[in-house]
């Protein structure tokens, strides 16, 4: 083993590490890539512990030239908790069921040679592709469902978290509220820490007075059902940062990553994201009773996209459920490939079709008031052109098709 002088302090770091640990020396430290603000090893030891299911552990390791404050620290604890939470079992559940596969933190910290930097050390997983969406709902309901506890780093039943951390390269405040926190300290962590904050840092002063004025004060009237006793909203561990790009798959169980993590309402996890400005939506739904598949396009998609989206993942869905030939047959002929050229005028730099959220399934039936505010309701949510939401324009009537195929697409 080279002497200790000629050793990096991450080397000097791991070495202490594994000693002081019972796991030997380090057997081997492989370069696994890195970020902007860290570099990733796998590191293996010659005295290695064993996972859940008896196989030695290889371990991940990060390391950075800031200090562990700023860079694992909150990471890490968000980890610890979910490696907790993601092994609750209710009382009334026999069976194991589905659970998030979460790597085990072993260690985080500065490096204790005196020069700046901090590291991570963490479970190695192999990662794979998104599996099952119903095995990862599972999962993310048994993590949510489990209970503020000390062992999970919230003993008072607070909503926030003990370190503020980011969502992105965007800063997240956490704040504790008090003790045994309900549904008032929610809204109020929500208002003033999540949607408030991001205001601000926006810089949009026309948003901000919208929310400080016509918003926020009306924002506990969403939550009145939640409250009162027995109805009261319990904080819930979130991920905090969750859509495609941080869900995957290990050991053939769901895995989900780069956290953001803090407690809060379990809703708030299933807010609606649309980080790449894709058509689409995060899973397939139906409108009415009839399936409606939202896989989503690339990323920063325009008018090109949604004319494809429209064409496959719409009408053509819809002709192929139907089953009329003579109707598939004239929209596969006729209509859709010149269905592009209804779009020509929004195509080109400033012009493009940008993705709206849609409600997608809007009708007389599905709109009503609550409060003296608006309501709809029973959607089939997607990102889609916002004209969409209102059926077939009357400005076909200009367009240059036959007057075939205008009934044909009125029609549908």
């Amino acid at each position: 083993m080279a002497c200790q002088a000629s050793l990096s302090p991450l080397d000097q770091g791991l070495e202490s590490w594994a000693s002081s640990s019972g796991y030997g020396r380090i057997e081997k430290s492989i370069p696994a890539g890195s970020s902007g603000w860290a570099s990733f090893r796998k590191v293996t030891v010659a005295i290695p512990p064993s996972d859940d299911d008896g196989k030695p552990v290889s371990f991940f390791v990060k390391s950075s030239s800031r200090s562990c404050d700023e860079m694992f620290k909150g990471e890490a604890l968000g980890l610890q908790a979910m490696y907790a939470c993601s092994r609750y079992m209710p009382d009334d559940q026999t069976e194991k069921g589905n659970s998030l596969r979460i790597p085990k933190v072993f260690h985080y910290g500065d490096y204790s040679s005196g020069s700046n930097g901090s590291f991570l050390i963490m479970e190695y997983l192999n990662l794979a592709g998104r599996s099952d969406d119903y095995a990862l709902g599972q999962a993310m309901a048994r993590m949510h469902l489990a209970p503020p506890s000390d062992k999970a780093g919230n003993p008072n039943s607070s909503f926030g978290f003990n370190v503020d951390n980011t969502i992105g390269g965007t800063p997240q405040p956490n704040p504790w509220t008090k003790p045994n926190s309900g549904t008032k300290e929610w809204v109020e962590f929500f208002k003033t820490h999540r949607i408030g904050h991001q205001l601000n840092l926006a810089g949009d002063s026309y948003c901000s007075k919208l929310w400080d004025r016509d918003i926020a004060p009306r924002l506990e009237l969403l939550f009145e059902d939640l409250m009162g006793e027995g109805k009261e909203i319990q904080p819930s561990l979130l991920h905090g940062d969750l859509w495609s790009g941080n869900i995957g798959s290990a050991d053939g169980m769901p895995s989900v990553f780069d956290p953001a993590v803090y407690w809060g309402h379990h809703e708030a996890e299933w807010g609606v994201r649309n980080p790449n400005s894709s058509f689409g939506f995060n899973v397939d739904n139906t409108i009415g009773g009839t399936p409606q598949p939202n896989p989503w396009t690339k990323p920063n998609s325009g008018t090109k996209e949604w004319v494809e989206f429209f064409k496959t993942h719409r009408i053509g869905h819809q002709l192929n459920l139907a089953g009329d030939s003579y109707c598939s047959k004239l929209w596969d002929r006729d209509i859709a490939p010149r269905l592009e050229l209804l779009f020509e005028d929004l195509m080109g730099e400033g012009k493009e079709i940008q993705p709206s959220l849609l409600h997608g399934d809007l009708w007389s039936g599905n709109i009503g008031s609550a409060d003296g505010m608006p309501s709809v309701f029973d959607p089939a949510v997607y990102w889609g052109h916002h004209e969409a939401e209102w059926g077939v324009s009357c400005c076909l009537a200009f367009r240059d098709f036959s007057d075939h195929d205008l009934q044909m697409m009125l029609l549908l």
